[in-house]
């Protein structure tokens, strides 16, 4: 998975700490012992996850249901010497302080469990072979519900808080049909409701699927829009969105260059030309730029003052575009513009 997704999955749909992809949990609630015969709950995160230990065996992710019934843990695959040792899930009913059961799977992570006792878990397949990733979903009795399998890496999941449904998003990879999507499957069954592309920035605010506005683990997302019966965003959400864009890649020598330059191909005032001249300031004084960025930057100072109709100022411009990079683009205008002021 790539490196610079590594936060957002745990702010957007609260996945746990693990070995590939996912950090140490960001501070502890409260270390309590349970008063199930051999149950010690370690640790309860502040994203919701619990470490436990069940009879001698550690579960680093775990998850309580809503209503606070079941307890779900994983434990990740590890190498102990040449071999290759599997995870395991495991569900515990706590009204009952019984283990309803223990399954093997070759790399478990980021449980979920429903009121009901439905048990969904990440298998993520992916030591040393071509990307492959599955969900599984079981029944308390242990018996299984489903599974969905993925030529690409599962990313995360996500449970809604009523147990109807599961959200499942797949990392790139070179199979399209299941590179960077976003799944929403009915939990019982493991069908299809509805397929986006893109993943990481969808999430559940109680039963409601939601998008939010960042899709970068780096920088978790802080505004969400509602997605509609097949998946899809309001246009609310695609302004929020460029928005958010802005924020981040403002000051950026290939953000400012674009913002001015698809202004100069339109038709807009001069007073909206002049107000870009601000970035191209912060670009300048914020970046040390080459001389073929400095040469752009230039030539766009020269069109925003020939739009404004101050040819020598233009002019000055040009000439300065041109003895940075003398490919830049402007030659023909800049003569032309020469022999105008000249005459």
């Amino acid at each position: 998975m790539p490196s610079f997704l590594t936060n957002l999955f745990n702010a957007v749909f609260g996945s746990p700490a693990s070995a590939r992809t996912r950090g140490t949990s960001r501070t502890s609630r409260a270390t309590s012992t349970s008063t199930m015969r051999g149950l010690e709950i370690l640790e309860e995160r502040d994203d919701g996850t619990v470490m436990f230990d069940l009879n001698g065996a550690f579960y680093v992710s775990g998850r309580r249901s809503p209503n606070g019934r079941f307890l779900v843990g994983a434990v990740d695959g590890h190498q102990e010497g040449d071999r290759l040792k599997s995870g395991k899930v495991v569900l515990v009913d706590l009204n009952e302080g019984t283990t309803c059961f223990r399954k093997s799977l070759k790399r478990a992570n980021n449980p979920w469990v429903s009121d009901d006792g439905l048990v969904t878990v990440e298998n993520w397949l992916d030591w040393g072979g071509p990307l492959g990733g599955e969900v599984v979903a079981f029944h308390p009795s242990g018996e299984r519900a489903w599974k969905r399998r993925y030529k690409a890496n599962v990313y995360g999941t996500h449970l809604a808080q009523d147990g109807r449904h599961l959200l499942i998003s797949t990392c790139n990879s070179d199979h399209a049909p299941h590179s960077g999507k976003t799944w929403l499957v009915d939990a019982s069954t493991g069908t299809d409701v509805w397929c986006r592309d893109g993943f990481g920035a969808v999430r559940f605010e109680g039963s409601t699927p939601v998008i939010g506005t960042e899709g970068d683990r780096q920088s978790p997302t802080n505004e969400f829009f509602p997605l509609d019966g097949s998946g899809q965003a309001p246009a609310a959400f695609e302004a929020a969105q460029q928005a958010a864009s802005d924020r981040r890649n403002r000051g950026q020598p290939w953000w400012v260059l674009g913002k001015v330059n698809d202004a100069l191909k339109e038709e807009v005032s001069v007073e909206h030309l002049e107000g870009l001249l601000p970035l191209l300031d912060e670009m300048e004084r914020e970046h040390e730029l080459d001389d073929k960025t400095q040469a752009k930057a230039c030539r766009a100072r020269g069109e925003i003052a020939e739009r404004a109709g101050d040819l020598r100022a233009a002019y000055t411009w040009w000439s300065r575009a041109l003895e940075l990079d003398p490919k830049v683009g402007i030659k023909r205008r800049h003569s032309a513009l020469g022999k105008k002021l000249g005459g």
